[in-house]
Parts: structure tokens; sequence; C-alpha cells
């Protein structure tokens, strides 16, 4: 994986429950780290639900393998420019530890 394709900026964040002081819990996402990556967007599709029509779109992120990415899951986010991204799979194409490749969605319910 070469550095200078590594362009776009990435924040994964993680849902936690924390109390909110009056004994009840609050849910919220929370910052786990921020890397570099290169995102490559497929093309997207839409769908009719509940009588409305839904975009959503399907891209692969490429990140450098570490010890805090190794420790990612499905129930993470990935924050690219601003836009939420769901993460569907995550895998280690080459199984040497150097790269991981996410497989992202974005359009549809966090």
């Amino acid at each position: 994986m070469r550095a200078g394709r590594l362009k776009d900026r990435i924040t994964f964040r993680r849902k936690a429950t924390v109390s909110n002081g009056s004994g009840g819990l609050i849910t919220s996402w929370h910052l786990l780290f921020k890397t570099v990556g290169e995102l490559q967007m497929s093309k997207g599709k839409e769908v009719i639900a509940g009588g409305r029509i839904e975009a959503s779109a399907m891209g692969v992120l490429s990140i450098r393998y570490s010890a805090v990415s190794a420790d990612l899951s499905e129930a993470d986010i990935a924050v690219i420019d601003g836009e939420t991204f769901n993460i569907r799979s995550i895998h280690d194409p080459e199984r040497r530890k150097r790269r991981l490749e996410l497989l992202l969605e974005r359009g549809v319910a966090v």
C-alpha cells in the first residue's frame, strides 16, 4: 500500500452507553481512532421502502493494519468527509497484517 494513495481522512467511532448523571443511560458514538486510507466507491442503488425512495452506496476502504485497526468490528462506523458509513465486513486480503479492507455502506440507518 503506497502512502500517496492514502488521501482520505477517516474517523472510526464506537457506540458506548454512559450514565447521564441522573440515573439514566445515554447511548452515543465515541472516538475510537483516526487514520488515513483510500476509499473507492462503487455504484449506488435506490430502493423503495415504506413508500419512499432510499438511496445507498457501497465502497471499499483500505487502511493500514495496526493494533487499533485490528480491533474494529462491524458494529463500528467510519466517518469520511462528514459522511457516515456502516462497516459491513472487515478482512485482511493478503493475511500478512499489512492492510485491512473494509466494505462500507452509506445511506442506511446507523
